[in-house]
Formats: structure tokens, sequence, C-alpha cells
């Protein structure tokens, strides 16, 4: 099937990511972790996608596959879905754009992406929640943006230019994210980003755009 097969071949660019660093996100350019160190709390199972630890290894192993098999499976329906549950403390900025990319994709074909914010959203995990055409967020649960941990190592002043300048790329390329997918400015969410303690409630997560619906 054609379909499948450009998918195969998306699958192998975008499986060229990176390790997860616990409850922040990173920007890294070499694994810290080994494979036996991959979540086993993120998976796909009867059509919806779960992500309910860090975006790790895990990410590109377990989910990115499965949201592919989800798109051949569904991309012939009428009203076809996608749904994400989220319940993470968030782990590294390259696995999250997998799976921002095969929402890219999945929209494409037409799909819509309903997101849910499980108990907590924070980091990779928020960015993930904005990303649905329709965004559920439970009453309890809370959202965090920040700026996360630059995870690159130099040892020289090129190096450490180069790192600091593609660090601040990746953080335009959020603020940005943030600002086509909420009410916020440019400057509010700077704002928010810069306390790494702002924790957001599902009031607070509504009226700043960050959820479409409080269940």
């Amino acid at each position: 099937m054609r379909l499948k097969t450009n998918i195969s071949g998306f699958l192998n660019t975008l499986n060229r990511v990176s390790y997860y660093k616990k409850y922040r996100t990173t920007i890294m350019a070499e694994p810290e972790t080994t494979v036996a160190e991959t979540s086993k709390e993120n998976f796909v199972k009867d059509g919806k996608v779960y992500i309910l630890g860090p975006f790790d290894r895990s990410i590109s192993q377990n989910i990115i596959p499965g949201m592919a098999d989800i798109i051949g499976n569904v991309v012939s329906e009428k009203n076809a879905a996608m749904v994400i549950y989220i319940n993470s403390y968030g782990g590294y900025l390259a696995e999250l754009f997998s799976v921002l990319a095969m929402i890219e994709l999945a929209k494409s074909f037409g799909i819509t992406i309903i997101t849910h914010n499980l108990g907590v959203a924070y980091s990779c995990g928020s960015i993930l929640a904005i990303h649905g055409d329709h965004r559920l967020m439970y009453r309890h649960a809370t959202n965090l943006m920040h700026l996360g941990q630059h995870g690159f190592t130099s040892e020289t002043y090129e190096q450490l230019d180069r790192n600091t300048k593609h660090a601040k790329k990746m953080l335009d390329t959020i603020v940005k994210m943030y600002v086509e997918h909420t009410k916020m400015t440019e400057a509010q969410v700077k704002k928010f980003m810069a306390d790494d303690n702002c924790y957001l409630d599902a009031k607070e997560c509504k009226k700043l755009g960050l959820c479409d619906e409080i269940l």
C-alpha cells in the first residue's frame, strides 16, 4: 500500500533521535541511557496513544511505529481521529519533535487529533498537549511550560557558541508553538517559561488557551 510505504520512509528519518533525561526538556547530542532503561509507560493500545512516562527512547521504539499504524488503519475512515493520553513530566525534546511530526502527518490526511491531560503535562508533555485539534484537561490536572535544560557539553569557545545558538533556536521554536496554539502573546509565553516552577491548573490553562475543555 502506497500510504504505508510513505510512512515507513518517513519513520526512517524520524528514528534519528536522542534519549531521555528525567523530568526535563533537554536537547542532547549523545545518549546517556541504555535501551534497557527506557520507559515501559509509553505505548499504543487499541488504536490509542498513551504517553504516561518520560519522553525517552521508548517514544521512537513504541509510539512512533504505533502512530504510523493508527494512521494507516483510520485514514480511510470518515471522521477519523487519533486520541493521545498524556501523563508525563517531560524528557527529550528530540523525542517530542518526532511525535509532533507524526501529528502533522496525521493532520495532513484529515485525521483529528484529540489530546487528554490526565494529571500532569509538564515540559514536553505540555507542548504535546497543545497540538491537539481538541484538547481536554481533567479538573485536577496541571501544566508546566518552562525553559528546560541545555544538555550539550562544550569544550571549546567555538562549541559553546554553536551550542548556545542551537539552544536559542530550539527555544524560539517552542515559543512560536505556544503562540500559535494558545491565546498567549510571545511576551506572555516567555514570562511563564522563565519560571521553572510555574504550574498552571485547569482553569488557568483554559483561560490561556492551553486547553479547550475541562472534564
